[in-house]
């Protein structure tokens, strides 16, 4: 039992989770952040951008829903893309377009960039913790589109349906 309860836990610690918003949505703040400034939220995405420069780095990400451990589930729409910064460098090689994360920062205000041909407002947030999700090997047998008893549903023998269940 032990073992599956530490299997079912949150991917960043509680301690980065502790001043989280459990009820203040990424669509709220994109509507007026300098009023929850100084707020801590979770939110997790794609990476869309990674700059480097001498104040450390800065990622913009897609925001997606989460699900209860913080994996990244599907893009929100609605949410849109939020910029986090951070005194560290964060690694260009590892934290590049197309890798998902999960994070808590603090809202600090919003920024205006140019986003394709019209200016985009961003949410602007201090990274707390991070966590970069692996990337799924492509060369894995067992992963769907080679293996396909592995998603979306596994027909009989190999998924719920076992004989002796």
């Amino acid at each position: 039992m032990l073992l599956t309860m530490v299997g079912c836990t949150h991917v960043l610690p509680p301690s980065a989770r502790e001043d989280v918003h459990p009820y203040l949505d990424l669509r709220d703040v994109k509507e007026d952040p300098a009023k929850y400034a100084g707020t801590t939220l979770l939110l997790g995405g794609l990476i869309v951008d990674h700059e480097v420069t001498r104040e450390g780095s800065r990622l913009e990400v897609l925001s997606y829903n989460l699900d209860r451990w913080g994996r990244p589930l599907s893009a929100d729409e609605l949410s849109g893309r939020f910029l986090v910064e951070t005194e560290r460098i964060l690694d260009p090689a590892l934290y590049d377009k197309g890798r998902q994360v999960t994070l808590t920062g603090t809202l600090t205000g919003g920024m205006t960039r140019p986003l394709g041909a019209s200016a985009y407002s961003y949410p602007l947030l201090q990274l707390r913790a991070i966590y970069l999700w692996p990337r799924p090997d492509p060369h894995d047998p067992y992963v769907y589109p080679y293996y396909p008893y592995s998603h979306p549903y596994r027909p009989y023998p190999f998924g719920w349906y076992y004989p002796w269940w």
